[in-house]
């Protein structure tokens, strides 16, 4: 009986070692670096059926190790290819904005990642100052529809600030978002206290940059300069880039 007793708690110690992890909470093995799982949504956020192929990289080895997503959007890189540790994973396929990841360490499971399409909205945008109020108005050239409502994003920064798309990334003072009216329209009315709150200072002359955008797709923060990105938004298909005193 002594015997079987140990066989018996054995097995069930094995039973409980290989529970399977779920898509939404991966687990990585001790062998394992990273594992986890990308979702993939279109720019009106519809999610894609095979997420196959996006590439996870790791971008501080030399050389830079990639493991690439299967049809359900599950990645493994194995430990053996990266010391343990922490390093920037980054994930990316064409089209689709690119996700980063600073920090990211070895035997933690990383959380559920979606890659969005890019925006393909075009935009156009007009800036003045009526009243005490900073006014933004602009439009989309596609019409908006309930399934393809072409949200947009305005980035807003100083004169000097480098052209588009860099604003995006790393130089813009304050960005607003929103989904245009049924004509492609929007309006957006800022305070001096919101341009204060941001950061600009008074004789500033800012820039604004409106940009078709994909809210469904994961955000993250610029390592360098502590900006949050929006990888699908799409500055470069602005047409024009408004500009006001402050």
């Amino acid at each position: 009986m002594k015997h079987a007793l140990l066989l018996y708690t054995a097995g069930t110690l094995t039973l409980l070692g290989c529970k399977k992890s779920t898509p939404t909470d991966p687990t990585p093995t001790p062998s394992v670096a990273y594992q986890g799982t990308v979702v993939m949504v279109d720019e009106f956020g519809t999610p894609k059926a095979d997420r196959s192929s996006v590439s996870v990289t790791v971008t501080d080895t030399s050389p830079n190790w990639v493991v690439r997503t299967d049809a359900q959007g599950a990645f493994k890189m194995p430990l053996g290819n990266v010391t343990a540790g922490t390093h920037q994973l980054r994930f990316s396929y064409a089209g689709y904005g690119t996700f980063v990841m600073d920090n990211a360490a070895t035997g933690s499971p990383i959380p559920p990642i979606t890659l969005g399409q890019v925006s393909t909205t075009h935009t156009t945008v007009t800036a003045s100052k009526n009243g005490t109020a900073y006014v933004i108005q602009g439009s989309v050239a596609e019409r908006p529809t309930a399934a393809q409502p072409r949200p947009y994003r305005l980035f807003l920064t100083r004169s000097f600030a480098p052209a588009p798309p860099l604003p995006i990334a790393n130089a813009y003072y304050l960005s607003v978002g929103g989904v245009p009216a049924a004509d492609g329209s929007f309006t957006v009315s800022l305070t001096a206290s919101d341009l204060t709150a941001a950061g600009f200072r008074t004789g500033d002359d800012v820039l604004v940059y409106a940009a078709g955008d994909n809210p469904a797709a994961s955000t993250y923060i610029d390592f360098a300069t502590g900006k949050k990105v929006f990888p699908a938004s799409n500055v470069t298909l602005s047409s024009t880039a408004a500009s006001f005193s402050f």
